[in-house]
């Protein structure tokens, strides 16, 4: 072992030691064992080899990948007693020992010993470098005895305060006892972020196969994400318990039995699940045995929701083997079952898989398939190795598939098919099938580094996908000698509607590597859709949100010509056309690639009232390289022709295709030709496009956009915008600037835009009535936007501001590097806030802020938007325990990223005060960061935070409660009110509806004549427009209930349903609500 596994090593120590004779006394013998001359954490240490030295005042022990910085220990020995004291250093964490024994040579020996570390960090110890801890640990005991008849032992283990991952271990606590030889944890508790867990032991140990040797745990998941590092995952939740017993059974092998029942399982977007139960029984010994039992419901794998899955396994483990049997049960109560049992075996030295599956039935309430024969897989190497997969149904119909050899350059496939309803596997799996149909036929592939073979005849009947229903569709191939020949056939209705050819030489050699002969091969296809209505897909469309689109298609397309310099041609052909319910003539489109000419050609005409609506003609220089699949460089001399033409052409053909988010209703007509025409050095330009009596709304901002003009003119140099203009609201949009040209390239831009109360949001979250004035100048690839833009009135409503539980979530990765034109765009802008423009939040912490200032924007290119500059808050409140709390002082200060200003928020509320009473005054202050905010309750004159809250509450100090409003603090029942005062005595009332699991609470003082009271009000939005409310009215003389059901009619009418013990409220009300 030594020779062969031998760790790499660096140990270097040094050993001293003083002492008198040569047989132990009352004079100690002292002895120092370390790979430092001084103990580090001396004082005399870190005075002499403090600093740059201090590095080179040791040697750190390096035992394969660890390093130990540090190894010190002080020991002493003398006739009466053993001590030891030291610490090891891993890199920053001490580990503390230190341990003692008198009377050592009798037979009774004395002894205690404690290990100890304040912040290990076990990432130094085991090198992980993402998983970084904060251990705080106590591990000590006392005792006497030399052997286990006569040990006696108490000891105990603690954990306190730490932190393994950022998840906070609020404490481990642990006790344990050895007494007659029989080692006993009575009870062990953790407590943590991560888990609550319980465990209890006891160990006979001079006596294996004593049945009362048992280990038990009990352990509740909370939180396992700390751990997903390890994994090498970016999530990894689980909830639920876990139990389980450790003990040696009258052999002395070593048992385990298992329970589990987890929840909410995420594995990053590898698989999900709803629930795991399952139990398992592990026996530990050479031959290692274990059986496993699991229920898996609502599984996903890869976003692809499962029907629940049952596994159950056998297994057995040998030094260099585990086999076993296996059964997997997919089950849906209504649409079937698949059942799959088998044995498997994994020689670990060579990772030879070996599978032989005896039962696959696939059973629906209609059909049936049942594996015939045993079924063989193998997998060494990289290699896979079947025989025949055979499955069979009793009408007949019946699949074989074989993959006689497989590795990632080579395969060999075949597959034999009768009357084959793969719509089963669908149905049992996901509950529905997504493609239907019966296959039949057959097909064999056989594929090397550099060829494909084979052939094959395949017809799919009874189709149908997304609603779109057809009869028969065929394919059949034909791959030799370096060729494949392919027809395919699509048949609805008992016509051929789709039919197409293909006929090209086939070598899966570098295309590089080719031959020239490879090239000069001639290409043949084709492709044809006859005349077909659209309302053949209507199902299918509609998934697209595709509604209004009707006509006749039908498309040809040809390839013709060598590999090399292939041809494309084709024409589509739309008949009767209704575009988003728009009624149209006809649309017709043809094109042709001409690899020998380098050049495309593109005809479109749509055709309105018996006239042209557009006419689009394109000759353009184009060639592709089809043996790198690279653009080639054109003859920049070929000429150049691009005519478009638009008479009246209406925009609300689109309305089917955009996206209804963002824009819906379009309506509009454009006029325009453009033409272009020369080389790529030489083109001249010249047209103009209008836009007239154009609208839109936007959903996503809640506006409608009219009254927009647009005139854009074409020269040889530049693109002139003449105008566009638009309304939204009462305010207006214009702008007009130019392009410059270099050919067909655009060099620079110079854009004027202007806006007058433009109403730029409208939604219930935020509204915004805009002014701006601004250029955007500069290289068309790098440009700057200048100017001001300011917000003249309006409100945005935040998102849960003041609930710590909500955060925004990104994982690594998540992102992807997009380059956009906002990346490209610089910015220096004046940002203003004018008057009457509100900051909102309702749900948590109920507020209204209003706000005005001015703010810097910057952004260099390719850089990230900073603001600079603050923000005033005017007027407003703030209502924290149900109490109004007047704005006295708001600034929100902008110093880089927008998202995360500086807050100082200050807001008083004055209490009813007594006659003769001193006012008090009650100060709600918010300060940090929006993402990080924090909130504090002052007083003048100063008081105690208790009393704070019940001035808020109950406008008097705590001890001058009334009995009900004192037992209501005293008292630690677990009635909503008595959770909701503890609460509110430590945090505010944000945090009470996360204890009440409601989503409002609200506290009022009323006064009803000479009597004062107490109102709470607790709700719940059933959904977006339903809230449902219990008001309890606490008054000395007559307590009453209320309940309350609000629905919202509309944006600005709610309709109000109140029953209860007042007489005088019950009734339904109308509410009118309207923000300006």
């Amino acid at each position: 072992y030594w020779a062969e596994d031998a760790p790499r090593t660096d140990i270097r120590i040094n050993i001293t030691g003083d002492g008198n004779g040569f047989e132990l006394s009352e004079t100690p013998w002292n002895f120092t064992i370390a790979n430092t001359i001084r103990d580090p954490r001396s004082e005399e240490f870190q005075r002499n080899y403090g600093g740059g030295f201090a590095s080179r005042t040791s040697n750190p022990l390096v035992i394969g990948d660890e390093e130990i910085k540090y190894l010190y220990l002080d020991a002493s020995v003398s006739k009466d007693s053993v001590k030891a004291e030291g610490f090891t250093r891993l890199q920053t964490s001490d580990i503390n020992f230190k341990a003692h024994a008198t009377e050592f040579l009798s037979e009774l020996p004395s002894f205690g010993y404690q290990v100890s570390s304040n912040s290990l960090d076990i990432s130094e110890l085991l090198m992980l470098s993402d998983f970084p801890t904060d251990i705080d640990f106590d591990v000590s005991g006392k005792g006497r005895g030399s052997n286990p008849e006569n040990l006696v032992l108490e000891g105990s283990a603690k954990v306190d305060t730490s932190f393994v991952n950022g998840a906070a271990i609020n404490v481990l606590n642990g006790n344990y006892t050895i007494e007659k030889g029989i080692l006993k944890v009575s009870e062990a508790t953790l407590n943590s972020d991560i888990a609550n867990a319980s465990f209890s032991g006891r160990r006979n140990i001079s006596d294996e196969k004593d049945p009362e040797n048992v280990l038990s745990f009990d352990l509740e998941l909370k939180n396992t994400q700390p751990f997903a590092e390890l994994a090498d995952l970016e999530i990894l939740q689980a909830q639920g318990r876990l139990s389980a017993d450790v003990y040696e059974n009258e052999e002395g092998i070593l048992e385990c039995k298992t329970e589990f029942d987890l929840q909410n399982i995420v594995v990053d977007e590898l698989f999900l699940a709803s629930g795991m139960t399952g139990s398992g029984e592990f026996i530990l010994k050479e031959r290692e045995e274990g059986s496993f039992e699991i229920d898996i419901k609502d599984p996903k794998i890869y976003e692809t929701l499962l029907q629940d899955i049952k596994v159950t396994t056998n297994s057995t483990r040998t030094a260099d083997s585990l086999f076993g049997s296996y059964s997997i049960e997919i089950q849906d109560n209504v649409n079937g079952r698949i059942n799959n049992a088998g044995t498997y075996e994994l020689l670990t030295d060579s990772m030879h898989i070996a599978v032989v599956m005896d039962k696959l039935d696939l059973i629906t309430n209609d059909n049936s398939l049942k594996l015939q024969n045993s079924f063989n897989i193998s997998v060494k190497n990289g290699e896979i190795r079947t025989d025949s997969l055979e499955l069979v149904s009793p009408n007949g119909a019946f699949l074989s598939l074989a993959v006689p050899y497989a590795d990632s350059v080579n395969q060999q496939i075949w597959f034999v098919g009768e009357n084959f309803d793969f719509g089963i596997l669908q149905e049992i799996i996901f509950s529905e099938r997504y493609i239907d149909g019966v296959l039949s036929g057959r097909a064999n592939i056989n594929k090397t580094e550099t060829t494909l073979t084979g052939n094959g005849n395949l017809e799919l009947q009874n189709i149908e996908y997304e609603g779109v229903q057809a009869d028969i569709f065929s394919i059949n191939f034909d791959a030799k000698n370096k060729r494949i020949q392919s027809n395919l056939s699509l048949i609805w209705d008992r016509k051929e509607v789709i039919s197409g050819s293909l006929d090209v030489p086939l070598d899966l050699s570098d295309p590089e590597q080719l031959s020239d002969e490879f090239y000069t091969q001639s290409v043949n296809g084709n492709l044809i859709i006859r005349p077909t209505s659209l309302s053949r897909f209507k199902s299918a469309l509609e998934k697209f949100e595709i509604t209004g689109t009707e006509g006749i298609i039908s498309f040809n397309g040809t390839l013709s010509g060598t590999a090399g310099t292939p041809n494309f041609e084709g024409s589509f052909n739309i008949q009767d056309p209704v575009l988003s319910d728009v009624r149209l003539d006809s649309v017709f489109a043809e094109f042709n690639y001409s690899q020998e000419k380098e050049n495309i050609f593109i005809n479109t005409e749509i055709l309105a009232a018996k006239q042209k609506a557009a006419d689009i003609d394109i000759d353009f220089p184009f060639s592709y390289n089809f043996k790198t699949f690279e653009l080639n460089t054109v003859d920049e001399n070929k000429p150049v022709s691009v005519e478009v033409r638009t008479r009246n052409f209406n925009l609300a053909v689109f309305n089917d295709f955009v996206n209804k988010e963002y824009t819906k209703n379009l309506k509009g007509s454009l006029n325009g030709e453009l033409k272009l025409k020369g080389t790529e050095d030489e083109i001249t330009t010249n047209g103009y496009f209008d836009l007239t009596k154009t609208s839109f709304e936007s959903p996503i901002a809640g506006i409608k956009v009219d009254g927009i003009k647009s005139r854009i003119e074409f020269s040889k140099d530049k693109i002139s915008l003449k105008q566009l203009s638009a309304k939204s609201g009462k305010g207006s949009f214009n702008a007009n600037g130019t392009i410059a040209l270099d050919g067909l390239y655009p060099t620079t831009l110079d854009i004027e835009a202007k806006a007058n109360q433009f109403k730029l949001a409208n939604t219930d979250e935020y509204n915004l009535v805009v002014d701006l004035d601004s250029r955007l100048s500069g290289p068309v690839s790098t440009p700057k936007a200048t100017g001001r833009f300011a917000v003249k009135n309006g409100f945005i409503v935040l998102d849960d501001f003041g609930d710590k539980t909500v955060e925004d979530v990104t994982l690594e990765g998540e992102e992807a590097n997009n380059v956009s034109y906002y990346d490209s765009l610089s910015i220096e802008m004046e940002f203003a806030i004018e008057r009457n423009f509100f900051v909102r939040n309702r749900r948590y912490l109920d507020l209204e802020i209003e706000i005005e200032g001015d703010l810097d924007a910057q952004k260099e290119t390719k850089g990230e938007l900073s603001l600079f500059g603050s923000l005033r808050g005017t007027s407003g409140y703030v209502r924290p325990l149900g109490k109004r709390f007047e704005l006295e002082e708001a600034e929100l200060i902008f110093s880089g990223p927008p998202a995360n200003p500086d807050l100082n928020v200050k807001s008083a509320y004055v209490p009813i005060s007594r006659k003769g009473e001193q006012e008090v005054t009650l100060y709600y202050i918010i300060k940090g960061t929006a993402e990080d905010p924090e909130y504090v309750f002052e007083s003048d004159p100063p008081m105690e935070q208790q009393d704070i809250y019940c001035y808020t509450l109950f406008n008097k100090p705590c001890y001058a409660f009334d009995s009900w409003q004192n037992a209501l603090v005293q008292n630690g029942g677990s009635s909503p009110t008595d959770l909701l005062t503890g609460v509110l005595l430590d945090e505010v009332e944000a945090l009470a509806t996360r204890e009440l699991g409601v989503d409002v609470v609200q506290i009022d003082n009323t006064r009803v004549g000479n009597e004062t009271g107490t109102s709470i009000k607790t709700g719940w939005y059933l959904n977006d427009r339903t809230f449902f409310a219990i008001v309890n009215e606490i008054t000395s003389s007559d307590p009453k209930t209320l309940f309350i059901l609000e629905y919202a009619l509309s944006k600005t009418w709610d309709l109000i349903i109140t029953e209860g013990e007042d007489s005088n409220r019950r009734g339904i009300d109308f509410r009118y609500q309207y923000d300006y």
